[in-house]
């Protein structure tokens, strides 16, 4: 199932764009956002909107830790992310 919304602004890669409709899966992809009209009556967004950032959060530093490594979780990410 998807949901539609018509963003009034929105940030694509070819700059800010007016009036673009988006679909939305159940899951949250997006699965269309063009630049038209509305002609599926939409929920508009009147404010602007801009992608987000990924969230990049990941339990992968606490791996280390699992596997009997004497660093604790702080200084185990510390190293990991001078490493990035």
């Amino acid at each position: 199932m998807t949901t539609g919304f018509h963003f009034k602004q929105a940030l694509m890669d070819q700059g800010w764009r007016q009036n673009v409709p988006a679909t939305v899966t159940d899951t949250g992809n997006i699965e269309t956002l063009v630049q038209g009209d509305n002609p599926s009556c939409y929920s508009v967004i009147e404010n602007p909107v801009v992608p987000g950032m990924p969230n990049l959060q990941s339990n992968s530093f606490q791996h280390p830790q699992q596997a009997g490594n004497d660093a604790s979780y702080i200084s185990t990410m510390q190293r990991w992310a001078q490493k990035l």
